[in-house]
């Protein structure tokens, strides 16, 4: 209860020192930015052959905001299907896998414009990633309670583009609903120092410190966007690095083609390599990066096809390389997307 009271009042009084003057450009009061639906297919096994998922699965992700008019204030959350921190999928009861049927608010959060560079939000959230990918840091199903600054559309020549600090609790792997996590606003487990800067139009970089239950870690990543008529038009690079308590690291590359003769094909390939130590705390992982990558070193190749401009076709089959007995060894999934935020925008 104190730890909500104090919420409201730390609101309150941001809100009193960022009320704005009208604008002739308000947002709407209800927006949606994403209302995406999925139905996918996998398939995965493990390293002694045993077929350990062989299922089609649904996925249901609604992002709605309200907007309070001439304030900078907003409500935000994301509802979404999913039983995992790292997975937002539900099972259809078609394949090995029984039927399920999980929605949850798993974010909740308040925020607040202050002038036209600065953000406070406060609740649960989704994690930042920067530029780098889900492959070596949290998937992007993940979230986080605390309390985070963010400097935005900052113009200047040797200036960061965007600046995020966060405070705020990484856990609870098992808990969907955002309420039941509130709680945590209470306590600190996770820093977030996140820099990124925009190159224009060719590339985009970030570089992040974090402390998660006490580990020190380094993340840096960088996205360039190469020529039309290169085979790759995207690549992308990410590593991050435990740098106290048994010091190790983890790495990753994409290369994508988007552009040329591609037309709406867009095949890929990507490398990840994400030791277990890098953030191991005794016997438990103190987070989860995406599941489809997994821990250790995998290849896989990717593609996707714009059907419409409302609905894609997604593919990927990767394999792990080594040894270690952690997760999958083969993977293969199809996924088809359908989004109707556009559909919702026409709503009076």
């Amino acid at each position: 209860m104190r730890t909500f009271v104090g919420f409201l009042l730390l609101l309150s009084s941001v809100i009193g020192l960022a009320q704005q003057p009208a604008s002739t450009n308000q947002p709407r009061v209800l927006e949606f930015t994403q209302a995406d639906a999925y139905a996918r297919y996998r398939y995965t096994d493990n390293q002694f052959g045993v077929v350990t998922n062989d299922d089609l699965q649904y996925r249901f992700t609604l992002r709605p905001r309200i907007n309070v008019p001439r304030t900078g204030t907003y409500f935000g959350s994301r509802v979404e299907t999913g039983s995992n921190f790292s997975s937002s999928w539900s099972n259809s009861g078609i394949g090995r896998s029984p039927k399920e049927w999980v929605l949850n608010a798993k974010t909740i959060f308040i925020g607040q414009r202050i002038g036209k560079h600065t953000e406070v939000e406060v609740g649960a959230m989704d994690v930042e990633q920067g530029a780098g990918t889900e492959a070596t840091y949290t998937d992007l199903d993940a979230y986080t309670e605390g309390y985070r600054l963010r400097l935005v559309d900052l113009h200047h020549s040797y200036a960061p583009s965007r600046v995020v600090l966060h405070l705020g609790y990484l856990g609870d792997f098992t808990s969907m609903n955002a309420f039941s996590r509130l709680y945590r606003l209470g306590e600190v487990n996770y820093v977030q120092v996140l820099a990124e800067k925009n190159f224009e139009k060719w590339a985009v970089a970030s570089l992040q410190f974090d402390r998660l239950r006490g580990l020190n870690l380094l993340r840096g990543a960088s996205r360039f966007n190469l020529p039309d008529h290169w085979w790759i038009n995207e690549a992308r690079i990410d590593a991050v690095g435990r740098t106290n308590n048994s010091p190790t690291a983890g790495w990753a590359f994409h290369l994508t083609k988007t552009k040329g003769r591609a037309g709406k094909f867009n095949p890929g390939l990507y490398y990840s390599h994400l030791p277990i130590g890098v953030y191991q705390v005794g016997t438990q992982q103190a987070l989860l990066n995406g599941d489809v990558y997994g821990l250790g070193k995998r290849i896989g190749v990717t593609s996707k096809y714009q059907v419409t401009k409302a609905f894609d076709i997604s593919a990927l089959v990767t394999r792990r390389l080594d040894s270690d007995p952690f997760g999958f060894r083969w993977r293969a999934q199809i996924v088809g997307r359908y989004q109707f935020a556009s559909l919702l925008k026409r709503l009076p």
